[in-house]
């Protein structure tokens, strides 16, 4: 197999993971070839074709026009930092991703047990996404789904709404937002000495429910048992509450259906040393053998 990595359009903290990917392909005998045109597989950074990622929808297009796969490497929302997605085609529950094979990953690998969903809470929080990103392609406005969002869920609660922001959107205009009364909002701020980590946990914390279209924060309030309104994009669907109507019937999910949704999860991130030592690649690269 001919995979091409796009190195030069990657974020400034993708090298080291694009080379302990690169040494993974290596070990399985496969070739990493220097012209995107004679390869059978893509491989880039991020699923935002804007800035440094801009040379990707370039080489997006011509996959979708050769019907290649391309596999996207996105920072991670388990260990952010240190954990990596890998899928194919996408990094939310579009994409596909590699068959859970590892008992109890979540625990054994991330030191993560998740939490029993919580009733309790002082607020609904709204997280917006990125309008720029693919994850948004095909959605309307932001500041519509944002204006929808609130006024469905107002109709099925009384709790105050924070509006935080995707901490990189420099797109949306909310002045929108005034139009509302007891809305309150909520600028995401970077945690020190990380690298772009912001300071979810402690909204979170307070949030008795979250709702986020399908980006990182669904993720971490299902894992923190915050109760989750999200679009079936979202890899926090499986557990989540389906419709606004549902938020005071919501029945949470079974101890069955959190460990099914522990391992899915769990095997969508993976490691720097797992990528270099072949594993990454090697179930991965069972997928991509399958694709059509």
């Amino acid at each position: 197999m001919n995979a091409y990595i796009a190195t030069e359009y990657g974020a400034l903290n993708s090298q080291p993971v694009f080379d302990a990917f690169r040494a993974g392909i290596s070990l399985h005998g496969d070739n990493i070839c220097d012209d995107y045109r004679n390869a059978d597989v893509i491989i880039i950074w991020s699923f935002l074709f804007t800035g440094r990622m801009a040379g990707n929808k370039t080489l997006w297009d011509y996959a979708r026009k050769k019907q290649i796969p391309v596999v996207i490497i996105e920072v991670g929302a388990l260990k952010r930092g240190e954990s990596w997605k890998v899928g194919i085609d996408g990094i939310n529950n579009i994409a596909t991703w590699i068959d859970p094979f590892q008992e109890n990953r979540l625990q054994n690998k991330f030191g993560i047990i998740p939490s029993h969903f919580k009733t309790e809470g002082e607020f609904i929080t709204i997280f917006g996404q990125r309008p720029d990103s693919q994850q948004w392609a095909g959605m309307p406005d932001l500041s519509d789904w944002m204006t929808s969002i609130i006024e469905e869920v107002r109709l099925w609660s009384d709790f105050p709404i924070v509006v935080r922001p995707h901490p990189r959107d420099k797109l949306t205009d909310w002045s929108f937002l005034n139009k509302f009364s007891e809305l309150y909002f909520d600028m995401p701020q970077p945690m020190e000495g990380t690298y772009d980590s912001f300071n979810h946990i402690d909204i979170l914390a307070r949030t008795a429910l979250a709702v986020n279209y399908s980006s990182g924060p669904s993720i971490q309030a299902a894992l923190m048992g915050v109760p989750v309104l999200c679009s079936h994009d979202s890899l926090a669907w499986d557990i989540s509450i389906k419709s606004a109507q549902f938020i005071n019937k919501w029945i949470p999910p079974s101890d069955e259906e959190i460990n099914n949704w522990s391992q899915m999860i769990s095997h969508t991130e993976w490691f720097v040393d797992e990528m270099s030592d072949g594993t990454v690649w090697k179930h991965l690269r069972e997928k991509l053998c399958d694709y059509d």
